[in-house]
């Protein structure tokens, strides 16, 4: 029997993170970017742990379809690779199946997804910017990765309101300290979800 409180089941909760942000190893990686140090986001995963939040690993579009070593590429790019949004919308209906598994089936703890992580300036996973290409190279533009963007609208159809926050390994602390907080918000109040 789970723990209850006030007669209710306990209430859990899960965010579902980009890949690279636990695996490192997916990224492409290009000399002197400082976007690939270690195997997993540790900033990241340091302030989350005292929430309690369980983690649910997306998968990586771009790996999954190229592999590594990879060239860099854009939103654009990647779209007009054949069969690569079929990919994604596979992989999108997938991660949503299981996140809707959380919340459908599980009892004590009764999981909630709070979140939906990405990584900012990603062809792919971007939340605000992903990637266009330009005369004097690829640049960060205001919206959503192919993957993304995808996720949100089948999450919003399936019932699943949940937040998207965009990590930036451009500037790690200021957005891994912004996320944790509003996750932080969200666990303390459960009206906001």
């Amino acid at each position: 029997m789970g723990s209850l409180l006030n007669g209710a089941p306990h209430v859990g909760y899960v965010v579902a993170v980009s890949h690279c942000i636990l695996n490192q190893t997916t990224r492409w990686f290009w000399k002197g970017s400082g976007g690939w140090v270690e195997g997993f986001i540790v900033k990241f995963l340091e302030r989350l742990k005292p929430l309690g939040i369980g983690l649910y690993q997306l998968p990586c579009p771009e790996f999954g379809f190229l592999g590594n070593p990879r060239k860099p590429m854009t939103k654009e790019e990647y779209m007009s690779l054949p069969g690569f949004t079929d990919h994604c919308r596979k992989l999108a209906e997938k991660a949503v199946e299981d996140l809707t598994a959380f919340t459908r089936f599980s009892v004590d703890p009764k999981l909630r997804v709070l979140a939906v992580i990405g990584v900012e300036g990603s062809p792919t996973c971007g939340v605000y910017t992903t990637s266009k290409r330009t005369a004097v190279g690829s640049i960060r533009i205001p919206g959503k990765g192919i993957f993304i963007e995808m996720l949100e609208k089948m999450l919003k159809a399936k019932g699943l309101d949940v937040a998207f926050y965009g990590l930036d390994l451009k500037q790690q602390d200021e957005t891994v300290a912004r996320i944790v907080k509003a996750l932080e918000n969200q666990v303390k109040d459960p009206g906001l979800l």
